[in-house]
């Protein structure tokens, strides 16, 4: 009879990446989905998060089941398959995975692909299958609101059309008041103006104002910018520039100037003890 030690052991070599103990314990007939009573997690599940192709694709084939975890805490392999060769994933469908399976209570793992940013990974499920209607995250976003929120235009296009774009324009901004509401509205899913993640808008002439800057990172100048029209502020901006192209440097031809910005997220400015959080973007163009 085969001891609960065998297990382990077993689970030990799978992450020791050692194929030969791993195929001669499954020849002497332990359970490809590992004891339930001994082990934490399955091999399966240990191999796809020791991201081992091999391993995986022997435990396959002695019968180990892509769909199945030994307990409530334990994680599906489709889990820890996100941030890994997509290899190993396409080998877990072809077995038999079923892609619209969620591990309770937790959000279907899509939504980890997409925080991650693997549209691999993402475009992958939706090939095989993927309902992108049916699930919610803890918020209740469905995969391409939760798309949109994170700003990876990407990752929205998979679940929305089944395939990114290759065309990947760049939003110009004429008005700088659409600026500020596509800035506004670009996590509404309704909204038809969007900016997204690392997308570059080119403001025009004499747009921006500086609020107040200063020092970041040893390499940065960190500007508070209002985008400005001729009687008001629309909103501020916090806008990092590299020291070699700094806006006190060129400041009146920066102003005087089309510049391209690009979106890169979001942060707080910290003056006087006061943190302004906003949209927080990088210069693109050198003056």
């Amino acid at each position: 009879m085969l001891k609960n030690v065998d297990y382990n052991t077993m689970i030990n070599a799978i992450k020791n990446n050692q194929l030969t103990v791993v195929e001669n314990f499954l020849e002497k007939g332990l359970n490809p989905n590992g004891d339930p009573d001994t082990v934490d997690v399955t091999p399966l599940s240990r191999a796809c998060m020791e991201g081992n192709l091999d391993i995986v694709k022997l435990l396959l084939k002695y019968g180990a089941d892509p769909n199945y975890k030994k307990a409530k805490t334990e994680r599906l392999p489709i889990f820890y398959t996100i941030s890994q060769d997509i290899e190993i994933l396409k080998i877990l469908i072809k077995a038999g995975m079923n892609v619209n399976i969620v591990d309770e209570p937790n959000s279907h793992d899509a939504f980890n692909a997409i925080a991650i940013h693997r549209d691999d990974i993402l475009q992958l499920l939706v090939d095989s299958g993927l309902d992108v209607n049916r699930f919610r995250d803890k918020q209740g976003l469905t995969l391409a609101q939760y798309a949109r929120k994170q700003g990876y235009k990407s990752s929205y296009e998979i679940v929305t059309t089944g395939t990114k774009s290759t065309d990947m324009n760049k939003l110009v901004i004429t008005d700088s008041t659409k600026l500020f509401k596509n800035l506004l509205n670009f996590i509404n899913d309704n909204s038809e103006n969007s900016i997204w993640w690392n997308e570059t808008i080119v403001l025009p002439a004499r747009s921006m104002e500086v609020i107040t800057s200063a020092p970041y990172l040893g390499r940065y100048t960190r500007y508070l910018l209002s985008i400005s029209e001729k009687a008001g502020i629309s909103g501020p901006i916090i806008l990092d520039v590299r020291d070699d192209e700094s806006l006190n440097l060129t400041y009146n031809r920066f102003l005087a100037n089309e510049n391209k910005i690009r979106f890169i997220g979001y942060a707080d400015y910290t003056s006087n003890n006061i943190k302004i959080p906003t949209y927080h973007f990088i210069l693109e163009n050198r003056n």
